[in-house]
């Protein structure tokens, strides 16, 4: 079995109130990059990191960086399994969102499935 390193998505004509929700599988160690892009300037907030196990990943363990026509955001994760991030419209410029994302797992690790 080959464990996730990328994905992507678009979201066309997001309103102030929309949320965008990005589920992403990671063991513990498992670095997380999320790139991205909007033609009109959007930036995105996080809402929630939600772990494996239902709990909140503090903010201070997420790096979110605002850039010219995106954002980039990045993480460790801390617990095998499944991930839900919900990102939410900054207020200001609204409009289109693509983005991508790529894992790096740890390097030689082993995991089971039950």
């Amino acid at each position: 079995m080959v464990l996730p390193k990328k994905g992507a998505d678009k979201h066309d004509q997001l309103a102030i109130e929309d949320r965008v929700y990005i589920e992403f599988g990671a063991l513990a160690g498992a670095k997380f990059t999320l790139k991205g892009k909007s033609k009109a300037g959007m930036q995105m907030l996080l809402q929630f990191l939600i772990r494996p196990d239902g709990s909140v990943v503090p903010p201070t363990q997420i790096e979110l960086k605002p850039g010219k026509k995106g954002f980039t955001l990045t993480t460790t994760t801390d617990q095998d399994g499944t991930y839900g991030l919900w990102l939410i419209p900054a207020p200001g410029d609204l409009g289109d969102l693509s983005y991508k994302f790529k894992l790096k797992q740890p390097k030689k690790t082993e995991f089971i499935i039950d």
